[in-house]
């Protein structure tokens, strides 16, 4: 009897599956095309990278944060003070009195 792979044009032997590891990780599909053995070194490597990328991103939201409460009502105030010699209260005064267009 003869075997069943004698007439195929690729031998058992020589016939290999392409490698890869598909990841699905939050609604996102990955792909890698290295094998499992790959896996765990590049999944540890996005996940660094992405850790990273939030912290950047929330010291960006703070300092936009700090932009929101300070920013140029802070340095007109401090203009204010250091150039003409206001007091606070002066500096109240104006505001409330509407000069320069303040509210």
């Amino acid at each position: 009897m003869a075997s069943t792979l004698e007439g195929c044009p690729c031998r058992h032997e020589s016939f290999s599956r392409p490698r890869r590891a598909i990841w699905l990780d939050r609604g996102v599909t990955r792909i890698l095309n290295k094998g499992f053995t790959a896996f765990e070194p590049w999944r540890d490597a996005i996940l660094e990278q992405e850790a990273s990328e939030r912290h950047k991103l929330g010291r960006k939201i703070a300092m936009e944060e700090g932009w929101l409460r300070y920013g140029v009502t802070a340095r007109t105030d401090a203009v204010l003070r250091e150039v003409l010699g206001l007091s606070p209260d002066e500096i109240a005064a104006l505001r409330k009195s509407g000069a320069f267009g303040w509210r």
